[in-house]
């Protein structure tokens, strides 16, 4: 089990790296807001399906970044993955305490209902997603070889896209 100091960086800086995803997110979706003129529902699951993942999925683990180059962190391939989780869950309940208040104007029980609801279907995503990006950076410290991490990453690129996707599909 890693110590319960770097669990918390990787909660901490999961939840950090909401607030960039969040940032990134509009900024690139700016880009492509010509497609929202042209085909609406095309540019909504583009934004969430692709912009997403490839955005929020190599910053949620910033936390296992630090640790990775810190030279006196010594972890094994178990710890690396479970280091993920909680990058994962730390980015997913910032995420969803955001969804929440920007609903709050419609009330406590609206917020309370959309953080429940996505506590449950979003919140084991994002950390799933980044559970297997652990896996890889967890490789990658071993071994010293980046590809294993990009592997991963594409992998849990691949989850979070297919989950936005059946999401959005779903209404």
């Amino acid at each position: 089990m890693p110590q319960l100091s770097h669990m918390l960086i990787c909660l901490g800086f999961g939840a950090l790296a909401g607030f960039i995803a969040g940032w990134a997110n509009t900024s690139y979706a700016g880009l492509v807001t010509p497609l929202y003129f042209i085909r609406p529902n095309l540019f909504t699951i583009f934004v969430v399906s692709v912009i997403a993942p490839i955005v929020e999925e190599p910053l949620k683990p910033l936390g296992l970044y630090f640790l990775k180059e810190e030279e006196k962190v010594s972890l094994r391939l178990r710890d690396w993955v479970i280091l993920g989780t909680f990058a994962g869950l730390g980015f997913g309940l910032l995420e969803n305490i955001s969804y929440a208040l920007e609903v709050s104007s419609y009330g406590v029980s609206v917020a309370f209902a959309l953080f429940g609801l996505r506590t449950f279907a979003s919140l084991p995503v994002h950390a799933i997603a980044t559970t297997i990006s652990g896996f890889g950076i967890g490789l990658w410290a071993k071994t010293g070889k980046t590809g294993y991490f990009f592997k991963f990453l594409v992998v849990s690129m691949l989850i979070h896209g297919l989950y936005n996707f059946t999401v959005t599909m779903m209404g």
